[in-house]
């Protein structure tokens, strides 16, 4: 069973994961492997329960309210990274 830390430490990664994205540094199909891991949170209620108390996780909050893909760069960016 996992601890509160253990929860928080995965939901810290899913943060990390959508701020790569965001900044352009995960490529697409990396992003749909991933996107479906950090959308599974939601259905987890001990998950939610630590994720309603760590108010600095703003990115995982929005994307778990939304499902949109937070990339930012333009795709010229996306394509000079090789994201496609």
């Amino acid at each position: 069973m996992p601890t509160e830390k253990d929860i928080y430490d995965e939901l810290r990664l899913c943060e990390d994961e959508l701020d790569l994205r965001r900044n352009g540094f995960l490529t697409n199909p990396t992003w749909r492997i991933w996107s479906g891991s950090i959308r599974a949170v939601k259905k987890d209620p001990a998950k939610t329960r630590v994720l309603e108390r760590a108010e600095e996780m703003t990115l995982l909050r929005e994307y778990l309210k939304t499902e949109s893909d937070p990339i930012e760069v333009g795709w010229l960016t996306a394509l000079v990274r090789g994201l496609y």
